[in-house]
C-alpha cells in the first residue's frame, strides 16, 4: 500500500491595488497590481462586512496570470459563465454592504511523495489546480460557504 503525506503551511495575503492598499472588487486592475502580481497564483475572493473572514464566504481559484484573470472577472466575455456569475454575485453583495477582497496564497516549500514544491512551481498548472482543489476542500471542512460550483 502506498502512502503520501501532505502538510502545508500557508497564508493568504491581500493583493494590493497600490502599495499598502488592498484591492477590493470592483476596482480596475492598476499598474501596481499588474507589476507586483504579474504571474501565476492560487487566489481567493474573501467576502466580508467589517473584517476579512468575518462572513466565512470565499471563492478559491487559480490563474496562470493573475491580472488577466482579474480583468476577466471585471469584464467577462460572452462565453465566460463563471466570470459573469461571480461578477453578478459580487455586485449584488457589494450593494448589500459586503466588501470583496482578493488574496493570494503564499506557502512554505512542501514535500509530496518524493517531490518538493515551492512558490516558483506555481508555473505548473497541475500544481495550481491541486492546491485550488485542496484549499477548496479545506474551506468546506471548516464550514465556510464557498461560491465555487
Amino acid at each position: 500500500m502506498d502512502c503520501i503525506e501532505l502538510g502545508l503551511n500557508f497564508e493568504w495575503t491581500g493583493v494590493e491595488s497600490s502599495p499598502g492598499v488592498c484591492y477590493l472588487f470592483p476596482q480596475e486592475v492598476s499598474k501596481h497590481l499588474k507589476t507586483r502580481f504579474d504571474g501565476p497564483a492560487v487566489y481567493r475572493w474573501n467576502l466580508f462586512l467589517d473584517r476579512p473572514g468575518d462572513l466565512g464566504v470565499f471563492y478559491v481559484g487559480e490563474a496562470d496570470l493573475l491580472p488577466r484573470r482579474l480583468y476577466h472577472y471585471l469584464h467577462p466575455g460572452p462565453s465566460q459563465q463563471t466570470n459573469k456569475r461571480l461578477k453578478q454575485e459580487f455586485q449584488e453583495r457589494s450593494e448589500r454592504g459586503q466588501k470583496i477582497m482578493l488574496q493570494v496564497l503564499s506557502f512554505s516549500p512542501f514535500d509530496f511523495g518524493n517531490h518538493s514544491f515551492g512558490m516558483d512551481d506555481l508555473e505548473n498548472k497541475h500544481l495550481r489546480r491541486f492546491l485550488e482543489a485542496w484549499l477548496t476542500m479545506y474551506h468546506l471542512s471548516c464550514g465556510h460557504e464557498l461560491l465555487n460550483k
